[in-house]
């Protein structure tokens, strides 16, 4: 896991997020733009061990998903992964 900070919040990328995104050409910054414009699509209340969040947000007119945690530190957010939706659905 690695850490990024953007204003006061604090952003924790599991190393499968990092992975996919070296891969998808997602930037950290790109990820904090989801996130701070973005809107969540879908709720996973049931996931473990911190409910998680499917985001969409539009960056450099890529529309980009992100799924995030919230710790129990609000001013920190666990990015799961990242990456472009599929066109085809």
């Amino acid at each position: 896991m690695t850490m990024y900070w953007n204003d006061e919040t604090s952003y924790e990328f599991r190393i499968h997020a990092l992975q996919q995104m070296v891969l998808r050409h997602i930037s950290r910054d790109d990820v904090a733009e989801i996130i701070s414009s973005g809107e969540i699509i879908e709720p996973y209340p049931g996931d473990t061990p911190y409910p998680s969040y499917l985001m969409m947000g539009q960056v450099k007119k890529r529309i980009l998903h992100g799924v995030i945690s919230y710790a129990p530190d609000p001013n920190v957010i666990f990015i799961i992964t990242a990456y472009e939706p599929d066109s085809m659905r």
